[in-house]
């Protein structure tokens, strides 16, 4: 739960300093605005339960994309037995 909190911490943090209004004592011209960019998956791994989630996640697709492999191959049999 502190994670969490901490994770929605940062969140909010990240997008109220993006969304602060320039100063209006500016009389230059608008210039393009750069945000930059924030890594949420650096944040994450931190958190012990979504790096076990993310690496199981990854197993999981790995043996689905072997599993493709193998049904792509049975089709390209079946395919030239025709």
């Amino acid at each position: 739960m502190r994670n969490l909190f901490l994770l929605l911490f940062i969140f909010s943090a990240t997008i109220s300093f993006a969304q602060a209004p320039s100063s209006a004592t500016t009389t230059s011209l608008p210039t393009k605005t750069v945000i930059g960019y924030f890594n949420y998956d650096s944040v994450l791994v931190l958190i012990p339960e979504y790096k076990e989630a993310a690496d199981s996640a990854k197993i999981y697709k790995e043996a689905l994309d072997k599993q493709q492999l193998v049904m792509e191959n049975e089709l390209d049999k079946k395919k030239t037995r025709v």
